[in-house]
């Protein structure tokens, strides 16, 4: 497939404030750097499926659910949760928690059992804590729960909207949303392995809300936690609380203490030598399904390449969203061309272009999407340039597991193999 430029496929490289990417030119592999930062420490789950901390502008390469890894793009965010560590700081109507009552999701004797201790009577047991807000404004709840002797937890959102208790309820034994509360718009339970599941749902505080309480409850079989009987010892292990201002829930922010700010990542390169073009070039995406709101029209690239080395928006092609699919901007100095993919942005996508002087074509998981003449001028062919953008909240989580550029056209045959999930 000729020379190519290619960042990931499982082959990774990085340390502080750099990301290696290759050239493969003559079959000589040239690592070729990819500036990267963050101004803080942030979490990710390594090879061992364990959740770590690294460094401030350390690139996160990400191993849920993916045994290659991807690389893991995030917005800023905070913890609002200042004791996620430990809870400490909940109070409960009734009910109790033992710290240090199993291994967590980072490896570490730090679960904690969240129990009834028999004085909930009819299974109103839950602890909360009360965090201020800003009116009409999305917010996110999640914390990781794991099957003790109950099989069910969930959580509340305890006057932040209306109704003003409203519960959405987790499956801990197989991983699904048992019942959820119409107000709880973007609830999900992910699988983190050994067990554990992290619960989250999400909300849009009232117009006249100001405050209200995080809450987490305990259920059994019916999913109903108002009215059920439980044991007097019926418990859930829990861990790593998080509250944040935002349409969806991003990687763990632990905090002991005091609330912790994540700064966002950003992953740059804009060397003017990737690679050398002559009149054709293709280009390859492989994405995680994107987590953020599915409404959105992200009108601004996610990761697009140059292909004019004098003037960054005159010539590229870019990998978008629409409010519910991913797409494609191929810009010329003159004219934009905007095509969907015909996949959903919050499904997986391995999306190709293949680029000429007078045509373009777009594949998407296997398929042949489109193939045109541009709406306008060509784009330009002088030299290949990445560039990624996650600055804009809209823009989601993105989990990039491998980009390619290449300075030849792929065939069909090339593209459609490639594409194929």
């Amino acid at each position: 497939m000729a020379n190519s430029f290619n960042l990931g496929n499982g082959n990774w490289a990085q340390k502080t404030e750099k990301l290696l990417a290759y050239n493969a030119e003559n079959n000589n592999y040239k690592p070729l750097p990819f500036d990267f930062d963050r101004a803080s420490t942030a979490t990710r789950v390594n090879r061992d499926g364990l959740i770590e901390t690294v460094g401030i502008d350390e690139p996160r390469i990400d191993f849920l659910n993916n045994s290659k890894g991807h690389l893991l793009l995030e917005p800023q965010r905070q913890n609002l949760i200042a004791d996620s560590d430990d809870m400490t700081g909940f109070s409960f109507s009734t009910g109790a928690i033992d710290l240090n009552s199993g291994i967590a999701p980072d490896g570490s004797n730090t679960a904690i059992k969240f129990k009834d201790d028999n004085s909930g009577g009819a299974g109103s047991v839950r602890m909360f804590k009360n965090y201020t807000v800003s009116t009409s404004t999305d917010y996110q709840m999640s914390v990781f729960m794991k099957a003790n002797s109950l099989n069910f937890g969930g959580l509340r959102t305890g006057g932040f909207n209306q109704p003003a208790n409203a519960d959405t309820i987790f499956n801990l034994s197989n991983g699904t949303i048992h019942t959820q509360a119409a107000a709880h718009t973007r609830a999900s339970i992910e699988d983190y392995g050994n067990g554990w599941y992290r619960c989250s749902i999400g909300f849009e505080t009232g117009s006249s809300v100001t405050s209200g309480n995080f809450v987490v409850i305990l259920a059994n079989n019916n999913g109903n936690p108002t009215g059920v009987q439980l044991n007097g010892t019926s418990n859930v292990l829990i861990w790593g609380a998080q509250f944040e201002e935002g349409g969806y829930a991003t990687s763990y922010i632990p905090t002991s203490g005091s609330a912790v700010t994540r700064s966002k990542d950003n992953a740059d390169n804009t060397s003017t030598e990737v690679l050398t073009l002559s009149n054709q070039a293709s280009f390859y995406w492989y994405v995680k399904g994107q987590i953020g709101a599915s409404d959105v029209n992200n009108t601004g690239f996610i990761m697009r390449y140059f292909l004019d080395s004098s003037t960054d928006n005159s010539s590229y092609v870019a990998l978008n969203t629409n409010p519910t699919e991913w797409r494609i901007r191929i810009q010329s100095s003159t004219d934009s061309n905007f095509q969907s993919t015909t996949v959903s942005k919050l499904e997986d996508a391995k999306i190709v272009v293949t680029v000429n002087t007078s045509t373009f074509s777009i594949y998407a998981n296997g398929a042949l999407i489109l193939s045109q003449a541009y709406n306008g001028d060509a784009i330009t062919f002088e030299n290949i340039r990445i560039q990624a953008d996650m600055a804009n909240e809209n823009k989601g989580v993105l989990n990039l597991v491998d980009t390619k550029a290449y300075n030849t056209e792929l065939t069909e045959a090339e593209a459609i193999a490639l594409t194929t999930l």
